[in-house]
């Protein structure tokens, strides 16, 4: 059961007209990652819970299962109830029964997941150990160096006793975060859900209420997964995922070939390759240099171009003489001649949105996020909170294009000081 419905604004630009479910890493979208992880284990019942219009892209399952070559087929299922949180989306699924023989649809043990994550976990060990264990509730832990950002778990031996949500390092109970990944019986879960509605509890979201109250009122283990994770809520961990699965770092997934045949009669000559990922129909100029590169179909590259370390999304130009470094191009973005997007240092993700057309000579700094200029896309930018602070800047509006920035990497990069380093430079 994946829980998708977040509005994914960490994530502006790429998130301002799709759901970052669809944002793809490594060519496929973020869910197709997740899900095709599960089928390498046998999983082969899918939930989708929260947005429904993803069924125009996974339908019943068909394709997925035929890309996979999957036998017997994985099954794609929806809810269309509005929900008011990832937990009450779960309920709602949990409710649905057979209108003939009146029994749940969804019985005996789930993996519940968030939709954003690129994950590669054992799970037959997962499972196993779940049952092994007595848990009514098992919560996948990963160990992190900086745990600022997440809920840390709090143990008493073999027992989560509670999450620490975003604690500072010195007063952290431990290094282990939790990763949105549960392994629960769904007896158990409609009887948590009763007894909270009983009590008059909030049950609508796993992190901030469903996870606190089963710590103590019931067995939570903990599984620390010892694999690849990582939680696609910025443009830094969504590169950071597209660089690992390009680099073979990310267990049970499927890459496509590294160059679609389709594309390997438009590479120009004098074209350096290392460790990419080309899509369908794409088109390379003569003396381009790409490194730790994926790029989808149709986007055209021209010549004299170095690309590194990014990703360039559907029918996206890279014009003549550019360097890309570091950044993420969204689908139908230009990038003019002879500009520099992004950089080596600092170490901050530069996003160029779709639609959006730079001009002749332009150097895009690290961190700096453009988007083709609406009245709803700026709307949505400033209305976009962390917590009850804004979460971005807009430093710039020339009337064609928005320049923003997070404003946790401005203070912590720039110090406060976007001019003039965020305005176009010709």
């Amino acid at each position: 059961m994946a829980t998708v419905r977040g509005k994914g604004t960490r994530l502006y630009p790429l998130t301002l007209e799709k759901s970052k479910s669809l944002i793809s890493v490594a060519n496929r979208p973020i869910l197709e990652r997740i899900f095709e992880t599960m089928a390498s284990y046998a999983c082969r019942s899918f939930w989708i819970i929260g947005e429904y219009e993803l069924y125009n892209y996974f339908r019943n399952g068909e394709e997925f299962s035929g890309k996979l070559g999957l036998s017997p087929h994985a099954v794609f299922n929806y809810t269309t109830e509005e929900d008011r949180g990832n937990a009450d989306g779960v309920k709602i699924a949990l409710e649905k029964r057979h209108r003939r023989i009146k029994k749940h649809k969804i019985t005996g043990d789930v993996i519940i997941v968030s939709g954003d994550c690129v994950i590669n976990i054992d799970l037959k060990r997962l499972m196993e150990r779940h049952r092994e264990s007595g848990a009514d509730m098992t919560v996948v832990l990963k160990e992190v160096e900086d745990v600022s950002s997440y809920g840390v778990a709090q143990l008493e031996g073999e027992k989560i006793v509670d999450f620490i949500e975003k604690p500072k390092p010195d007063k952290a109970p431990s290094n282990l975060i939790n990763t949105f990944i549960y392994v629960v019986s769904t007896d158990t879960l409609r009887e948590v859900f009763n007894e909270m509605e009983s009590k008059n509890v909030h049950a609508t979201d796993f992190g901030s209420h469903i996870i606190p109250y089963m710590t103590k009122t019931r067995l939570v283990r903990p599984y620390v997964n010892e694999g690849y994770w990582e939680d696609l809520g910025v443009p830094k961990t969504l590169l950071q995922a597209n660089l690992a699965m390009l680099q073979g770092k990310i267990g049970g997934i499927t890459l496509d070939s590294q160059i679609h045949p389709t594309s390997e009669l438009s590479i120009g000559r004098n074209v350096n390759l290392n460790h990419v990922l080309i899509g369908a129909n794409v088109s390379i100029g003569d003396n381009c240099k790409l490194m730790n590169v994926c790029i989808e179909s149709n986007a055209i590259i021209e010549d004299d171009v170095s690309i590194e370390d990014s990703v360039i999304y559907f029918n996206a130009r890279i014009g003549r003489g550019c360097k890309v470094i570091k950044s993420i191009i969204d689908v139908f973005a230009y990038t003019g001649k002879e500009t520099q997007v992004g950089d080596s240092k600092p170490d901050e993700v530069t996003v160029i949105g779709a639609h959006t057309k730079l001009g002749d000579g332009w150097r895009i700094w690290p961190g700096e996020l453009i988007i083709r200029y609406s009245p709803e896309a700026r709307k949505q930018i400033v209305n976009a909170k962390r917590y009850d602070t804004n979460l971005y800047k807009i430093v710039s509006d020339d009337g064609e294009n928005l320049y923003f920035v997070d404003r946790m990497i401005l203070k912590k990069t720039y110090s406060d000081m976007p001019p003039p380093i965020f305005k176009t430079i010709t």
